[in-house]
């Protein structure tokens, strides 16, 4: 299959293509880079205007609504059901393809995960976060499979597991040979130690990550979903070592200040791109939404008081939303 990637398509202009489902965002100089799963072989650049800009106190800073976003090509059509990006060092932008298990340039196949990594039920490779001295954490979302998309669907197959399952993290230098297997059999994969979610219906499955401005911690994205509906009740943010462990408090998105009403719960809510606005002060995220996407941008130097119990579904009733 990787093989019918190369040689790909250089990036270039394409015609304009409606952003749906965004599931990844990088800040790169004025841009916002912005993948979606809905969209192969397309990488969206959204041009910063004045009024978008960070302002207040915090912790919410700016709420952007993703409109005018220009499409490129990205990687050809085999770069499909793009989940993460990032920008290298070097100015070269990388995308992760869950279909694929791989991450991409414009051009090549950088890496492959391993298979224990691949997508199953519904879930598979989400999030990407490069380091700038080129070391790359690529993380399995976890959570529940999503029945549907198992084998087990089809009457007589068989049962699985289908309790949650915890987030995968595979660490890595980028290789000095294009293609290469990381982690290579599993060998260096470590899960995360996810709390527990407040409601005992709910587990979380981890979305996106960047590294923490230590340069040897991960913040994680959490977002909660029940074994048959995706509510995403609970949305946290979590720092980890890479080694896997849980590192200090959460910081629950769903308390109050965090995110706009209208995007905290429900479908709009499922936000699923995570990168840096400023490192080390302020983050951006990003929902996938049949809609139109909302990108937030949320203070986190220092990180912010909340109430980790605060359900999404909670504050829009306090506070009279729908």
């Amino acid at each position: 299959m990787l093989a019918c990637l190369a040689p790909m398509l250089l990036a270039a202009a394409a015609p304009h293509v409606q952003l749906r489902s965004a599931s990844g965002i990088a800040r790169n100089g004025s841009d916002l880079i912005i993948v979606g799963d809905d969209t192969p072989g397309t990488l969206f650049r959204y041009r910063l205007r004045a009024g978008d800009w960070p302002s207040g106190n915090g912790p919410l800073l700016a709420e952007i609504e993703i409109a005018g976003a220009r499409a490129e090509r990205f990687g050809g059509t085999g770069a499909m059901d793009l989940e993460g990006v990032d920008v290298l060092d070097d100015g070269r932008i990388v995308v992760l393809s869950e279909t694929l298990k791989s991450l991409l340039t414009e051009d090549s196949v950088v890496t492959v995960y391993p298979e224990p990594m691949g997508e199953i039920g519904g879930r598979g490779m989400e999030g990407v976060a490069i380091r700038r001295d080129g070391q790359v954490a690529g993380l399995w979302e976890g959570g529940f499979f999503s029945p549907e998309y198992l084998p087990t669907w089809i009457a007589g197959t068989g049962d699985i597991q289908s309790g949650p399952q915890l987030a995968l993290l595979c660490v890595h230098p980028l290789p000095d040979v294009a293609g290469t297997e990381v982690c290579p059999g599993g060998n260096g994969v470590v899960p995360l130690q996810i709390p527990a979610a407040p409601d005992a219906t709910q587990a979380f499955r981890a979305t996106d990550l960047v590294w923490a401005d230590d340069g040897q911690s991960l913040i994680v994205l959490l977002s909660s979903t029940n074994a048959t509906t995706t509510v995403f009740r609970y949305k946290w943010l979590q720092r980890f070592s890479t080694s896997g462990a849980a590192i200090g408090d959460p910081v629950n998105l769903c308390d109050r200040g965090f995110l706009p009403a209208h995007v905290r719960s429900g479908k709009a809510g499922n936000f699923e791109g995570l990168g840096w606005f400023e490192p080390g002060k302020s983050l951006v995220l990003i929902n996938d939404y049949s809609g139109a996407a909302t990108a937030v941008i949320i203070a986190m130097d220092p990180w912010q008081p909340n109430d980790e119990s605060v359900a999404c579904d909670q504050v829009l009733a306090a506070e009279g939303g729908d």
